[in-house]
């Protein structure tokens, strides 16, 4: 998938070129037969399609490096793992799409505070309305506020 990936982004970005019909045929065909739910002409959410895509490319790369890694290091399969561990975020898409949000939570009767790191690639954001006002519900939702009077264990 990702070499037809490739493909159509070089043919898509070639000022040279004097087509002026480029069909992503190829990368369709093997997209499908990876995931057989978007095979045919039916509609789709394109978000899903697009974090299905991002997902097969993301995993195709991390399959290449593993195995060139491994070529390199025979024998060190327990350090391979512990590098491949602490690269979380290095893959074309993760430099490019992906990011990590930053949840705290303090506890109302001991002031600890409980932080959890999240990666994403995709992040759903509020739309304005027609006169560039976000929804309170959206506002609401960014105010800090006490959830229960229970400690958290």
């Amino acid at each position: 998938m990702s070499t037809d990936y490739a493909d159509l982004i070089t043919r898509l970005l070639d000022e040279a070129s004097t087509q002026t019909l480029i069909s992503p045929w190829a990368l369709q065909t093997e997209f499908s037969s990876k995931f057989s739910f978007f095979d045919g002409y039916k509609q789709h959410d394109s978000q899903e399609a697009l974090r299905f895509l991002f997902d097969g490319l993301r995993y195709e790369e991390l399959k290449c490096w593993l195995k060139a890694i491994s070529a390199q290091f025979i024998g060190l399969s327990d350090d391979c793992r512990a590098w491949g561990r602490t690269t979380g975020l290095s893959t074309s898409i993760d430099r490019i799409f992906a990011g990590i949000i930053l949840s705290s939570l303090t506890c109302t009767t001991c002031n600890t505070v409980y932080q959890n790191f999240e990666r994403f690639i995709e992040l759903s954001l509020p739309i304005a309305d027609v006169n560039g006002r976000l929804s309170s519900i959206f506002l609401n939702s960014l105010v800090p506020r006490v959830l229960s009077n229970t400690a958290i264990h």
